[in-house]
């Protein structure tokens, strides 16, 4: 087996051994020799103690976008700015976003199916009427008209016009056709 499969094995099984003895178990993660391994090990052991020092220790040895992402995701730190890559950017706010209902990080976001991908999630975890307000928002018009679909049945209030212009809005012929369909069989049109 090669050193880089190890290292990652043993970060997963860090959390178990955490469990048992956490200090056994940072002595493991701090001999791991793989970048993406060790952050991940590091952050197995924040997430089973909340001790901010391994959660430094992740941050420290993070060295690719990807380790940034998985910070973020895992943690909810706002360490989008570290990220280079634009799609992987979007989608660290995207998880803030999520996490935290911010607009402010929704704003950040430049690709258009992220955004409305997590507009539509966010509107889920919304009352009324915000929820509505939220997925009136989405610029998609296929995520929006899911998250009109879902808050129609949810609230029990009729949306099929709005449903109905945001399905015509969808640009993608065939999945237009198949949420059309799938509506269609689910009477909701």
């Amino acid at each position: 087996m090669d050193k880089k499969l190890e290292d990652h094995l043993l970060a997963e099984e860090l959390k178990k051994i955490a469990e048992k003895d956490l200090e056994l178990a940072e002595k493991l993660a701090g001999s791991i020799q793989d970048p993406e391994a060790k952050v991940m090990a590091f952050l197995n052991l924040y997430m089973i103690s909340k001790k901010q020092d391994f959660l430094d220790k992740a941050i420290k040895n993070a060295r690719s976008d990807g380790d940034y992402l998985r910070i973020v995701e895992i943690t909810g730190l706002d360490l989008a700015e570290s990220i280079k890559d634009l799609y992987k950017r979007d989608l660290a706010y995207a998880s803030l976003f999520e996490r935290t209902c911010d607009f402010n990080y929704s704003e950040k976001i430049k690709d258009k199916k992220i955004l409305s991908a997590s507009m539509k999630r966010v509107s889920e975890k919304l009352g009324s009427p915000e929820n509505l307000k939220v997925a009136r928002r989405i610029p998609d018009a296929y995520y929006r008209c899911l998250a009109l679909v879902e808050i129609s049945e949810k609230e029990k209030i009729d949306l099929r016009a709005e449903i109905l212009d945001s399905l015509n809005a969808i640009e993608n012929i065939w999945l237009r056709k198949w949420l059309e369909a799938r509506l269609k069989a689910n009477s909701k049109l």
